[in-house]
């Protein structure tokens, strides 16, 4: 499509500048991706995250939960911005949200220069002759070959967070019930049997997903 775009226009257009600036499209949309994802866990750690699927529930008490996903903590452990020495150890809170939005404003300033390195791009080698049909089908081209695996991947982090950010939520309003021992045991295997067909429910529909795009 892009190939019969070029031979339509009036101008020449250089392949090996396409190919420049079909990356730099490329990465701006996978940069947009990540800060979605780190979004997600953002708002999961301050019990801010809306679950597409909202729980049903009769208590209308319940406080907010912060659930910090596994791998917010593992990055910090690996950056070494935690004294913690454990995983599962409490980690500061506040330090959580500095972390996370250290991330997303690193984000955002690679995302502002992608950005600008593209519009100088279009200036420098195309002189604004880049028509907005041939950068559509640029884009549309990047998203179908060249981003959907990786927005797969993303998507398949961000049902991870949600589906264990829910977890949580009711775990946190069956213990609210002030449970005996027998119950919290019931409670507990029957949890363990939902989540084990929960997760091969999504490892199936996200393997379905990766062989629609193969």
């Amino acid at each position: 499509m892009i190939s019969s775009l070029i031979r339509k226009s009036s101008t020449l257009i250089n392949i090996e500048s396409l190919r420049d600036i079909a990356f730099l499209f490329h990465r701006i949309e996978s940069i947009k991706l990540d800060q979605l994802l780190w979004t997600i866990y953002l708002q999961s750690g301050t019990g801010e995250l809306k679950l597409k699927r909202p729980m049903r529930t009769g208590n209308s008490n319940l406080k907010k939960i912060f659930f910090w996903p596994e791998e917010v903590k593992q990055k910090m452990f690996t950056h070494g911005h935690t004294s913690a020495t454990d995983l599962n150890d409490n980690l500061d809170h506040d330090v959580c949200i500095m972390f996370v939005n250290r991330i997303l404003e690193n984000f955002q300033n690679q995302l502002l220069d992608y950005q600008s390195k593209l519009e100088q791009m279009k200036q420098e080698k195309f002189n604004y002759i880049l028509t907005n049909e041939i950068e559509q089908a640029i884009e549309k081209f990047i998203q179908q070959y060249g981003i959907s695996i990786y927005k797969i991947s993303i998507e398949s982090l961000i049902s991870t967070v949600e589906y264990d950010y829910k977890d949580r939520l009711i775990e946190f309003e069956f213990q609210n019930e002030n449970p005996n021992e027998f119950q919290k045991e019931i409670f507990n295997n029957i949890f363990k049997v939902k989540s084990q067909k929960e997760i091969s429910k999504f490892e199936a529909a996200i393997l379905k997903q990766r062989l629609a795009h193969n």
